[in-house]
C-alpha cells in the first residue's frame, strides 16, 4: 500500500510541476505488493484528441507513441490521413477548404493489433455567413421578358418582390440565381421593383429591376370615315397610353372632346342638304405625341366619288388589301402595274380589292390606282410595296467529285448581285452573277493519294456569305512487283496509292486473293492472266472509286521421275520444258547433281528432283524410294512361259510394275493395286526373247522393288 501511494504522488507531481501528461511507455503492475515492470505489452497512443483548424485548407498532425504496426483512416472525405506506420510517428491531417458557415468534423481511427482503437478528431471551422447579390440593377426594355440576378452564399436565403407587375425566385441555398419576371409597362413612365434577398446571420441584400416606360403614343384609325348625305355618327378608334383631345373645324360634325389610353373618338355629323360632298377634320392631341388628323367626308345630294385610303403600305410578299369605295354612281378601276391586278368595276358604295405578287428586288415599287365614274372626278390611289430583304442561299453546301477533272455546279437563289471565289488554285469558280444563277466549278485532275476540298465562298451586299465546299476523291492505283509469278513463289503483296477499307477481285475465276488485304498466293492459283480490282464505297455507297491492275500466274508442270535401271533415276522433259535440275536425298541437297537424271549408287533414300523450267519457276518431282525396301520374290526363276511375283510388305497403293532388258529397254509396262501387306501378281513372258531381264516394282511411286529374272525357251 505505502508503495502505491508513492507512485501516484509521484505521478501527480510530475503533472503539477510540469504543467503537462507525462506517457509512459511501461505498464507498473501491483499485485500482492510486489511491482512487475513489462515492457512487451502492446501499446498505442495518439495525442492530442483534437485539433481545431481554420476555415481555409491546410494540414495539422497527429504524434503516435506506439510500440506495434497501426493504421489510420478518416471518416469524411474531406479529410485525409497518413494511412498507416509502425512504431512511433506523425500522422498528417489535409483538410479542405470550409466554404460553408458551419463547423464540421472529421474523427480519424488508429487502429493497431491487440490494443483498443484510438479516437481524434479534426475540427474546422466554418466561413463566415455571406450573401452578395449582383448586380445592384438590371435595366429592361418595356415588352415583358426576364432578367437575373448572381447569389454568392453558403446560407439559405429567400428572395421577395415589392411590385406585382415583377415577380422573382422565392428562395435557394448557397450559390444561385434569381431568375425576375417582369410585365409589359403600358405606361409612358419607367418603373422600378425593389427585390430584397434575406439569409441567417448576413445583411440583407437589395437591388432592382427598372422597367422603361413605353413611348408616349397616339394613333388614330381610319384616316377618313366616308358617310351619307343623312345625319349619323360614325367613329375612330384610338390606340394611346397618354391622355388626349379632340376637337373638329366643322360645326356640322361634334366630336368626343377627350379621353385616356385606348379609346373611342365618335364624330355625330349633321345632314348635308348641299350637291356636293364636305369633309370635317378632326384633331387629336395628346402630351408628347404628334397630333393626329382623320377627316369625315360626307356625301352631298349630287353625283359622288370617293376612295380611300389614298396609299395602302404592304409587304415584299405575295397578297391583297382593299380600298373603300363610297360612291353613288357605276365606276371602274385599273392598275397601272402588271404585279397589282384591282376589281375592275361596280355600282355605289363597294371595295376594290388589289391582288398583288411578291415583290422579288430589294427595292420598293408603287402602283396607281384610277378609278373613274360618270360625271365625277377620277379617284386616284396607290399600293406601295416594300422590297425584300437581301437574300442568298447557295445549294447544295457540298458537291463530291472524283479524281480526274471535270465541272460541279452550285445553285444561286438570290435578289441582289453577288460575287464567288475558291480558296484553291487547282478549282476556279465563276466569279459573280446577279439574282438567282449558277456557279460552275472546273477543278483539275488529283493525282495526289489524299483527298482534297476546296473552299467556294459567294458575297453579297445586305446578306451573310455563303461557304460551300468541293470535295474531290483521291486517285486510287493498284499494283504489284515481279508478275508473272511462279505458282512456287511466295504470297504476293499489293502496293495500294489511296484510302484503305475497299474490297479486292478478280477475273477471271481461278486466282487465290485476299479480298480484304489484297495479297495474292501463287501457289493455290490457276496458271492465267487476271484482272484485279479495287473497289471502295464512300458516303455510304453514293460514290465508289474503283483501280484495276492485270497480273498473271505462269503454267507450271509437274516434273515426274521414274527408275531407269536399278540405280539410274531419270525426269521427264516433255517438250524441253525444263531448263534446270537439283537433285535431293530426302531433304539434303546432293552437290552437283543437276543433270536431267542421277545415278544413286543404290544409296538408301527417298529422290526427287527440282526442276526449274522457261520461266525460271521451280517444281519439285514427285519421291522415289532405293534400297528401303525388301526384294520381291519370284517363282519360277528362270521362267518360261510366265512367273509369278510376289512382296510381302507394309506399303499398299498404286502398283507400278516394269521389265527393262539387258540393254536398258523397257519391255513391259503394267499398272496394277496392292491393298494387303500380301501381293502377289502372274506376269507372262512368253512373248519375250530368252535373256536377263530387271524387274521394277513402285508402291505409290515411292517405295521401289527390284529383282532380277532369267527368261528361257
Amino acid at each position: 500500500m505505502k508503495i502505491s501511494i508513492l507512485i501516484k504522488t509521484l505521478i501527480i507531481a510530475f503533472a503539477l510541476n510540469g504543467n503537462v501528461m507525462f506517457l509512459f511507455s511501461q505498464e507498473l503492475i501491483i499485485h500482492n505488493e510486489a511491482i512487475i515492470n513489462d515492457s512487451k505489452c502492446p501499446s498505442l497512443i495518439v495525442s492530442p484528441l483534437n485539433q481545431n483548424v481554420t476555415s481555409s485548407s491546410g494540414t495539422t498532425s497527429f504524434v503516435v507513441t506506439c510500440n506495434i504496426a497501426w493504421t489510420s483512416s478518416s471518416g469524411q472525405v474531406w479529410c485525409t490521413v497518413t494511412p498507416s506506420g509502425t512504431g512511433n510517428g506523425t500522422i498528417t491531417a489535409t483538410y479542405q477548404i470550409n466554404t460553408g458557415a458551419g463547423i464540421r468534423t472529421a474523427a480519424i481511427t488508429v487502429s493497431g493489433p491487440g490494443v483498443s482503437d484510438q479516437v481524434v478528431t479534426v475540427t474546422q471551422l466554418g466561413t463566415s455567413p455571406s450573401l452578395i447579390v449582383t448586380p445592384l440593377n438590371q435595366n429592361v426594355q418595356p415588352s415583358s421578358g426576364t432578367t437575373s440576378f448572381d447569389v454568392a452564399s453558403n446560407v439559405a436565403w429567400t428572395s421577395s418582390s415589392n411590385q406585382g407587375w415583377c415577380t422573382v425566385t422565392p428562395s435557394g441555398t448557397g450559390n444561385s440565381t434569381i431568375t425576375a419576371t417582369y410585365q409589359v409597362n403600358t405606361g409612358a413612365g419607367s418603373r422600378t421593383a425593389t427585390i430584397t434577398v434575406k439569409g441567417s446571420g448576413v445583411s440583407d441584400q437589395v437591388v432592382t429591376v427598372t422597367q422603361l416606360g413605353t413611348s408616349p403614343l397616339l394613333i388614330v384609325t381610319p384616316s377618313n370615315q366616308n358617310v351619307t348625305s343623312s345625319s349619323g355618327t360614325t367613329s375612330f378608334a384610338v390606340v394611346s397610353n397618354v391622355a388626349w383631345t379632340s376637337s373638329g373645324d366643322q360645326a356640322w360634325c361634334a366630336v368626343t372632346p377627350s379621353g385616356t389610353g385606348n379609346g373611342t373618338i365618335t364624330a355625330t355629323y349633321q345632314v348635308n342638304t348641299g350637291a356636293g360632298s364636305r369633309t370635317a377634320t378632326i384633331t387629336v392631341k395628346g402630351s408628347g405625341v404628334s397630333d393626329q388628323v382623320v377627316t369625315v367626308t360626307q356625301l352631298g345630294e349630287g353625283l359622288s366619288l370617293i376612295v380611300t385610303p389614298l396609299n395602302q403600305n404592304v409587304t415584299s410578299s405575295l397578297g391583297t388589301t382593299g380600298f373603300s369605295v363610297d360612291s353613288n354612281v357605276a365606276w371602274t378601276s385599273s392598275s397601272d402595274q402588271a404585279w397589282c391586278t384591282v376589281t375592275p368595276s361596280g355600282t355605289g358604295n363597294g371595295i376594290i380589292t388589289a391582288a398583288y405578287q411578291e415583290n422579288p428586288g430589294t427595292s420598293a415599287r408603287t402602283a396607281t390606282i384610277t378609278v373613274m365614274g360618270s360625271g365625277v372626278s377620277n379617284q386616284v390611289v396607290t399600293v406601295t410595296q416594300s422590297g425584300a430583304l437581301p437574300s442568298l442561299i447557295v445549294t447544295p453546301l457540298n458537291q463530291n467529285v472524283t479524281s480526274p477533272s471535270g465541272t460541279a455546279v452550285f445553285d444561286v437563289v438570290s435578289n441582289i448581285a453577288w460575287t464567288s471565289s475558291s480558296d484553291q488554285a487547282w478549282c476556279s469558280v465563276t466569279s459573280s452573277g446577279t439574282g438567282n444563277g449558277t456557279i460552275t466549278a472546273i477543278y483539275q485532275a488529283n493525282t495526289g493519294a489524299s483527298s482534297r476540298v476546296a473552299t467556294i465562298t459567294i458575297t453579297g451586299s445586305g446578306a451573310s456569305n455563303q461557304v460551300v465546299t468541293l470535295t474531290q476523291d483521291e486517285l486510287i492505283t493498284i499494283s504489284y512487283s515481279g508478275s508473272p509469278w511462279c505458282r512456287s513463289g511466295v504470297v504476293q503483296d499489293v502496293l495500294l496509292s489511296g484510302s484503305s477499307g475497299g474490297t479486292y477481285s478478280a477475273q477471271p475465276e481461278g486466282l487465290s486473293i485476299n479480298s480484304v488485304t489484297g495479297a495474292i498466293t501463287p501457289g493455290t492459283s490457276v496458271a492465267g492472266t487476271y484482272k484485279v480490282k479495287y473497289r471502295l464505297e464512300k458516303s455510304g455507297g453514293a460514290r465508289v472509286l474503283e483501280a484495276s491492275t492485270e497480273v498473271a500466274i505462269y503454267l507450271s508442270v509437274a516434273p515426274n521421275i521414274a527408275v531407269k535401271w536399278e540405280d539410274v533415276l531419270i525426269c521427264s522433259n516433255v517438250d524441253n520444258l525444263f531448263v534446270g535440275y537439283q537433285w535431293f536425298n530426302g531433304t539434303t541437297l546432293i552437290t552437283g547433281a543437276n543433270k536431267q537424271y542421277y545415278v544413286t549408287s543404290k544409296i538408301p533414300g527417298v529422290y526427287t528432283v527440282e526442276a526449274t523450267d522457261k520461266n525460271g519457276c521451280k517444281t519439285m518431282s514427285n519421291g522415289i524410294s532405293i534400297g528401303v525396301a525388301k526384294s520381291p520374290s519370284v517363282f519360277p526363276n528362270p521362267a518360261k512361259s510366265s512367273f509369278t511375283i510376289s512382296i510381302s510388305d507394309v506399303p499398299v497403293g498404286k502398283v507400278h510394275i516394269r521389265i527393262i532388258n539387258a540393254s536398258g529397254t523397257e519391255v513391259m509396262n503394267l499398272n496394277t493395286e496392292k491393298s494387303d501387306f500380301e501381293f502377289s501378281r502372274e506376269i507372262p513372258v512368253s512373248d519375250l526373247d530368252k535373256g536377263f531381264y530387271i524387274v521394277q516394282v513402285t508402291v505409290n511411286e515411292i517405295y521401289l522393288y527390284i529383282v532380277k529374272i532369267m527368261v528361257i525357251k
